[in-house]
């Protein structure tokens, strides 16, 4: 017999699973920490790649200037510059990433425990159901034998 009820919630699982509920799922697998260091990592070669290609960008374009004033005190300048620049640029990345992915993480989490509450429910309509036609085929078969 087709029931409404779990027929609305099998629908609604699948959409989750089929849908955001892929990356979900797979986010709430790492612990909180786990997945942020991660993805911290990550944005941490980004940046790095991200700020030595606006680097050698800026060198091409401003390829005469820095011919003109290349000179050991210069070079030195601009590499500490260059290395102060990319800490604070890294910094306020990292400081956005950490809030991003542990919202992100928590999020995911939220929905997921939301997934897995509407698994138990089905399956409590599922054995509500099983007890029922139990019941019933067993008054069934009391009712034939008398």
């Amino acid at each position: 017999m087709l029931n409404e009820d779990r027929i609305k919630i099998m629908t609604e699982l699948a959409m989750f699973e089929q849908g955001s509920g892929k990356k979900k799922l797979k986010i709430s697998g790492y612990y909180r920490r786990d997945y942020v260091g991660l993805n911290m990592i990550t944005t941490t070669l980004w940046v790095l790649l991200g700020y030595i290609l606006i680097l050698l960008l800026l060198g091409v374009v401003f390829l005469t200037q820095v011919l003109a004033a290349l000179t050991i005190a210069n070079v030195i300048k601009f590499i500490i510059i260059s290395l102060v620049g990319f800490a604070a640029l890294l910094i306020v990345y990292l400081k956005m990433a950490r809030a991003h992915f542990s919202r992100k993480h928590r999020i995911a989490k939220r929905d997921v425990k939301e997934y897995y509450g509407k698994l138990r429910g089905l399956g409590r309509l599922y054995a509500r159901e099983k007890a029922m036609s139990a019941k019933t085929t067993d008054d069934a078969g009391l009712g034939g034998e008398q």
